[in-house]
């Protein structure tokens, strides 16, 4: 079933929050109203609809890990706010648009996964800004082809990332 509202909202003090593999249904809960979050795994779960703008209020966050869910809708721009986030799991969900060049702002950002959705458009030339990324997975999505230049200058600028596209 879905995550009460009274039960987010009673866990101001909340540093990490783990219910991967639990089969919670409904839309996510408000994470936003959980500033002192460090730590989000909800993972493969059933939740439906879109990622909340108010993610972007997790100034403390580390690792937000929202994989193999039904979250439809874009990858919310203000994720770029989040700026202690080292990981940050999108992967096989139902995400579509474009990817926001914000997220070349998280400067912690480690992991950056975002594998099987239906994400469009070009690969954003920020995230060549991400130079502590280690891995890259971008792979069953419906992305712009690369040129060679843009795949050099890519693995140029992230020479220690393991990139799948």
């Amino acid at each position: 079933g879905p995550v009460p509202s009274e039960l987010v909202q009673g866990l101001k003090q909340l540093k990490c929050l783990k219910l991967a593999w639990n089969k919670l249904t409904g839309p996510l809960p408000a994470l936003g109203d959980l500033p002192r979050l460090e730590a989000v795994d909800l993972s493969g779960n059933l939740f439906r609809g879109r990622i909340p703008e108010s993610v972007g209020k997790l100034a403390k966050c580390q690792h937000l890990w929202l994989n193999f869910n039904r979250l439809s809708g874009p990858v919310p721009a203000s994720l770029n706010e989040a700026k202690q986030l080292r990981t940050l799991s999108l992967s096989e969900n139902r995400l579509t648009g474009r990817l926001p060049g914000g997220l070349g702002e998280l400067g912690k950002l480690r992991k950056l996964l975002l594998a099987s959705n239906k994400l469009t458009g070009r690969i954003p030339w920020e995230l060549g800004n991400l130079s502590s990324l280690a891995e890259l997975q971008l792979g069953g999505n419906a992305f712009a082809p690369d040129t060679d230049q843009t795949r050099a200058r890519r693995q140029k600028q992230l020479p220690n990332c393991r990139i799948s596209i």
